[in-house]
């Protein structure tokens, strides 16, 4: 009597269950998504850190040896250019998009981050320029004071990136 009950009642359960383990299965594709996105993050930063600051080491006891003896030009053997810059920031811009499904404040401080390593290289860019070269000693030791400031305040937010995506692992 009640077989077409019987019926109804699975083709419910059975709605059920695919609802079910479609969004069980959409969280644990959406976890490993976030936990690859942090790992790509932490490690493009590590090795940000440790190029830009091998890479600034040369670079500032270059400018400091011109600043020191007034040359405005060329160190003897040495360009005074920095050495080529790494290729954009290719795990930024891939993930872009993606920053939404990490949890508040990491988009932020990825973000910001990123931003901050754009200004240290325009700094760079400028302080490594003719122009600058040739300006007074006042405004080159602005410049380069800015540029210091920039780049304690790149280091900060880099360890207070890799803190949060470390502790969001």
């Amino acid at each position: 009597m009640f077989e077409w009950l019987k019926g109804v009642s699975g083709v419910i359960f059975g709605g059920l269950l695919v609802i079910v383990s479609n969004f069980g299965f959409d969280f644990v594709q959406d976890r490993q998504t976030r936990q690859s996105l942090i790992s790509a993050f932490i490690g493009d930063i590590v090795a940000r850190q440790t190029i830009e600051a091998q890479r600034l080491e040369t670079w500032e006891d270059d400018l400091d040896l011109l600043i020191t003896v007034d040359a405005l030009r060329k160190p003897e053997g040495r360009p005074w250019l920095m050495p080529e810059e790494p290729k954009g920031y290719i795990i930024f811009e891939a993930n872009a998009g993606k920053l939404g499904i990490l949890e508040s404040p990491l988009p932020e401080k990825i973000a910001n981050f990123y931003l901050i390593s754009e200004r240290l290289r325009a700094e760079i860019r400028l302080l490594s320029g003719e122009k600058i070269l040739a300006a007074n000693t006042r405004e080159r030791d602005r410049a380069v004071k800015e540029h210091r400031q920039t780049r304690t305040y790149w280091e900060a937010a880099a360890t207070d990136l890799l803190t949060a995506l470390r502790n969001a692992q």
